[in-house]
């Protein structure tokens, strides 16, 4: 099931908003967030790394990966999972800061939480609200809406592979 909830989140984050990019890399670094944060905070991991990044594998500013970390604070050495680190580091500042505001305005600013950290942490939780009402209509509709979804995933990703064809 783990799978088919990747598929079905990862295409609302990647596909859909982003119709014209080539979503390939994005879409597989989405089901990778899935996979290895599936569990109570996974809204909170697919909105960091949607924010941060929009799931692509990215170095900016000396910060690497689908959520943007630093590796000398992050990672052992050699960092050969960012994925794994990005989640590693926002489960430590969970257990550090207990609410979502404070911890994602370090998790940006560092020992620092100021007005620009408090910002991106309101941006961020909005994005994960609506996350997690894709993540809900999921859990209780699950197969259903798999199914219904299924054959407009399919033609969607036909319609990209077949270069000739007329798809709309």
């Amino acid at each position: 099931m783990i799978l088919i909830k990747s598929l079905y989140i990862c295409y609302f984050l990647t596909i859909l908003p982003h119709p014209m990019q080539s979503y390939q890399p994005m879409f597989k670094n989405c089901t990778d967030v899935v996979k290895q944060g599936n569990g109570k905070d996974l809204d909170l991991y697919l909105a960091v790394a949607s924010y941060e990044s929009k799931f692509l594998d990215i170095i900016s500013n000396g910060n690497h990966g689908v959520f943007q970390i630093k590796p000398k604070y992050w990672c052992n050495v050699p960092c050969d999972d960012l994925i794994k680190a990005g989640i590693n580091a926002l489960f430590f500042l969970g257990k550090r800061y207990k609410t979502r505001k404070k911890l994602l305005c370090h998790y940006n600013r560092g020992n620092l939480c100021d007005e620009k950290g408090l910002r991106y942490a309101k941006n961020v939780i909005s994005k994960s609200i609506k996350i997690k009402r894709i993540l809900n209509d999921f859990d209780r509709n699950g197969m259903i809406i798999y199914l219904t979804y299924l054959s407009s995933i399919l033609s969607h990703f036909r319609c990209v592979l077949d270069t000739s064809s007329t798809c709309s």
